[in-house]
């Protein structure tokens, strides 16, 4: 009966139009932030965004926030937003993906829990899309110089 409910609220469930993620830039968040200023603007994106889904909170943020930023635009952003970075704690978009792992995830979560997987995603940036491995191997060809 459960599954039944949550497929009658999903059902038919697209992206806010004037929309096209995942955001690219800064400009695409700035854009993005306007919209979102508008109540039923952010509780579609809210809607949207809460059916992702994620086995655990963890999981459910990763794949909010993915399906948010490209990994490039992820670089540009930390918690706080020290040095160059923007801050995503003080943007709305943040406040819309709590509230849509709140609606996702398939445990009771808590905002502290959302905000700490938030903050190791967007710590991670630079290890995904290969930065990682390109680390090792600048690492590896100055050691033997």
């Amino acid at each position: 009966m459960l599954t039944t409910v949550l497929k009658k609220q999903t059902a038919g469930v697209v992206p806010p139009k004037d929309l096209t993620l995942p955001l690219n830039t800064i400009l695409d968040i700035d854009h993005l932030e306007t919209l979102l200023k508008d109540q039923d603007y952010k509780n579609e994106m809210i809607v949207y965004l809460g059916t992702v889904g994620g086995c655990d909170v963890q999981t459910t943020t990763r794949r909010v926030m993915s399906s948010l930023l490209v990994n490039s635009l992820a670089l540009q952003l930390s918690w706080k937003g020290s040095g160059e970075k923007r801050s995503f704690q003080d943007l709305i978009l943040c406040k819309v993906v709590i509230a849509a792992v709140h609606r996702s995830a398939p445990e009771q979560v808590t905002n502290a829990a959302v905000e700490a997987a938030i903050k190791v995603w967007l710590r991670n940036a630079r290890d995904r899309d290969g930065g990682r491995k390109e680390r090792m191997l600048r690492r590896h060809t100055q050691n033997q110089v």
